[in-house]
């Protein structure tokens, strides 16, 4: 977790049970190979604008041993050799619950992350070879849970993140 915790006002995610859970439907995406299967996201290089995956969900009893049953999302992304930075962008109100999101390689070496406690998160990485690359969205502390909304982008150039007053409402 990078800053300090949030500590302002809190309002009841309605994130109780799975059911409660918008995408329950993509469960079990809590690790990047089997039994678990991350969800494949495709972005095109340089793309403006490229869609949002809508309707997510950081949810307490997401069936991830490794984090004493905490949701944690992962999603795919192959990418060819013309691509030099991978760029998530998760969309959530704080007041909610914080959430926390990285970019890592094959491997599973982080190579950017956002644990900033502000509505919004973005986190970029170097890509050194064509291959694949995961994202991977979690409550922070693996407690928080929250309602968010995902875009991956794709760069041909080294990219950082936009300003979190330029990303958008959540």
């Amino acid at each position: 977790k990078m800053g300090t915790p949030y500590s302002g006002p809190h309002t009841d995610p309605g994130l109780n049970t799975t059911a409660d859970c918008p995408d329950e439907s993509l469960e079990p995406n809590d690790g990047p190979v089997l039994p678990n299967k991350p969800v494949i996201v495709t972005a095109m290089p340089d793309s403006a604008g490229a869609p949002k995956l809508t309707n997510l969900a950081i949810c307490p009893t997401g069936a991830n041993p490794a984090t004493k049953m905490h949701d944690v999302d992962y999603y795919r992304v192959d990418v060819d050799g013309s691509v030099a930075t991978l760029e998530a962008n998760v969309f959530y109100d704080i007041t909610y619950g914080d959430l926390d999101v990285a970019v890592l390689d094959a491997g599973g070496t982080v190579l950017g992350s956002d644990g900033t406690a502000t509505s919004n998160a973005c986190a970029t990485g170097a890509v050194a070879s064509a291959g694949t690359y995961f994202v991977v969205v979690v409550g922070a502390n693996d407690v928080d849970v929250n309602r968010y909304d995902l875009r991956v982008s794709t760069f041909t150039k080294e990219t950082a993140c936009p300003a979190v007053g330029d990303m958008g409402a959540p």
